[in-house]
């Protein structure tokens, strides 16, 4: 599918966080013939005005990330959350990061409840748990632990999408 320069623009800063006025004068300037671009995005020509094949944006982009996370140019948008939240940012395995947290119990003056205080460390980010919620979240831990602990006396198995499978 061709899609016109703006709207190759548009998918640009999306996928890479710059600006949409950023992106379409980077695909002008990648025109000029006098130009010289390592990384060039293809043009067509129709009917006097310039396309791009869609495909070939989002490639193009997903590229365009790789060699900057090679090259320690910093992604932003949702793609920085992502890895960030993965721990990659952080040169870790891409399987996650290690969890840190303090868990306190409270209470609530205005309305009289008790909860807990759940502080992750890294990022930091503080959460309220009712008791029920953390019953909840205890019994998913538990099946899962089972779970783990199966596997891992049988190494040749995979894990299931269900963990109390």
């Amino acid at each position: 599918m061709l899609i016109p320069a703006k709207e190759a623009a548009q998918r640009l800063a999306a996928a890479l966080g710059e600006t949409e006025a950023y992106w379409a004068s980077r695909l002008l300037n990648d025109r000029r013939p006098r130009r010289r671009v390592k990384h060039p995005i293809p043009a067509l020509r129709e009917g006097g005005r310039i396309k791009y094949a869609a495909e070939t944006v989002d490639r193009w982009a997903t590229e365009e990330l790789q060699r900057r996370l090679a090259t320690g140019i910093a992604p932003v948008s949702r793609v920085a959350e992502v890895l960030e939240a993965y721990g990659i940012k952080d040169h870790g395995p891409g399987t996650g990061r290690t969890l840190s947290f303090t868990l306190n119990a409270a209470y609530d003056e205005e309305t009289g409840e008790h909860y807990a205080q759940l502080i992750m460390n890294d990022p930091l980010r503080v959460y309220r748990l009712p008791a029920a919620q953390i019953r909840e979240l205890a019994a998913e831990f538990n099946d899962l632990a089972k779970a783990l602990d199966r596997w891992s006396a049988s190494a040749t198995t995979k894990p299931s999408p269900n963990p109390t499978n």
